[in-house]
């Protein structure tokens, strides 16, 4: 059908062009006798003839005929894209090879997503916290290991307890501060502070045999302390008061106290 459209229209085109050049005495008379023998050809001077009322039709509507054209050829072109995709055609789509160069890019993940980058920040965030803390600690230690103001380490262990914003001080720190002050002889308080800290954290200070120490290697909280104090320190003040803290905790019971190698440590320091 798009093919008689067209010949219609080129036909009407011809009529259309041919009456205006014999209406305005163009043509030479020498070609006014081939025109009209072409009209008699064509049937276009059979006034009465079907074709000549279909040729006057195409004349009289020619741009109503020439937008239909242009509307059947756009619809189409629209039919002939929005038809189904055959086999071939999908493996291509399948496979990519309908994407533009921009919506591939558009279409690939993105290398760091919303919840990878905020795991990493995360993550850094817990190490520089976790770096803070292991340097509170150290300089904790320095300070009591010089053993000249008390005061100041007990306050820098409470400020240290009770800073939220880092994580709570562990069982082995809180063990190593209570070594290093018996190790001084002396900073009776803040062995007592330590204590404290050790208790509140559920750990008892006995030797009794219903304690588990394999978390601690097997031995009692206050074990390593009372070896600095006595056979370090040599300390009698100092051992005793570890001796009473062991014996107001927990069970009270010392049944577990290896007591002979401080009783040979205590005679050796005369």
């Amino acid at each position: 059908w798009q093919l008689l459209l067209a010949l219609g229209l080129v036909a009407s085109l011809i009529a259309a062009v041919g009456h205006i050049l014999l209406s305005t005495k163009i043509l030479p008379s020498g070609h006014v006798s081939h025109w009209h023998h072409t009209r008699h050809w064509l049937g276009l001077g059979r006034r009465r003839g079907m074709w000549a009322r279909i040729t006057n039709g195409l004349q009289n509507n020619l741009g109503l005929i020439a937008a239909l054209s242009l509307c059947a050829a756009a619809a189409w072109h629209k039919g002939a894209r929005g038809a189904p995709l055959t086999r071939p055609q999908r493996r291509r789509r399948r496979a990519g090879g309908g994407l533009t160069s921009s919506n591939f890019q558009q279409q690939r993940p993105a290398k760091t997503t919303g919840s990878a980058a905020a795991a990493a920040f995360s993550k850094s965030s817990s190490e520089a916290k976790e770096a803070q803390a292991t340097m509170l600690f150290q300089e904790l230690r320095e300070r009591v290991k010089q053993g000249s103001d008390e005061l100041r380490a007990i306050i820098a262990l409470e400020e240290r307890a009770s800073n939220l914003n880092l994580r709570p001080l562990t069982r082995v720190e809180l063990q190593q501060l209570l070594e290093d002050a018996a190790r001084t002889g002396h900073q009776f308080a803040f062995i007592k502070a330590v204590c404290t800290l050790l208790e509140g954290m559920g750990v008892a200070l006995d030797w009794a045999s219903s304690h588990d120490c394999s978390p601690n290697l097997g031995r009692f909280a206050l074990d390593a302390a009372l070896e600095a104090a006595v056979g370090e320190a040599a300390n009698e003040e100092a051992a005793l008061l570890l001796l009473d803290l062991g014996l107001g905790s927990g069970e009270g019971d010392v049944s577990q106290l290896n007591a002979n190698p401080l009783l040979r440590a205590a005679a050796g320091q005369g």
